[in-house]
């Protein structure tokens, strides 16, 4: 048996020019491409981005509320939002208020007062009580 030497075959002549030529076009129609989605990104976020349309200048006119408007704003504030009290201030709530209090917070927390129940609190538990209720609703409450 003869052994042959394996050989390569012969390679395959090249067409230099056509294929050198698909690469170059295939190149430029990318190149062209992203060109135009850039082009096309950037203009679609100059003309509808947030910069795009100019702030209107103002006329000049200034606002200057009176004293009583300003007054008038502030107390709407405060009557919807609440306000706290100082550090430190001092409330006196009347005996009524002290009971109709008591009664809401045993309403929310569902404890069961006897009917017509008379309370006697201690003056720790109405004042803890009172910095509780004042805390949460203001000194007004």
């Amino acid at each position: 048996m003869s052994t042959q030497p394996i050989a390569s075959s012969p390679s395959a002549p090249r067409v230099a020019g056509a294929a050198r030529h698909r690469r170059i076009r295939a190149a430029a129609a990318a190149a062209t491409i992203t060109a135009l989605i850039a082009t096309g990104g950037y203009l679609a976020t100059t003309t509808a981005g947030p910069d795009a349309t100019r702030p209107t200048p103002t006329t000049g006119t200034e606002v200057n509320p009176s004293a009583q408007t300003l007054r008038d704003m502030l107390q709407n504030i405060a009557s919807q939002y609440g306000s706290r009290p100082a550090a430190g201030a001092l409330v006196n709530p009347s005996a009524e208020t002290l009971r109709d209090m008591h009664q809401s917070v045993a309403g929310q927390y569902d404890s069961q007062a006897v009917a017509n129940a008379t309370l006697h609190p201690n003056a720790q538990v109405r004042r803890e009580l009172h910095e509780s209720i004042a805390g949460q609703y203001g000194p007004n409450h």
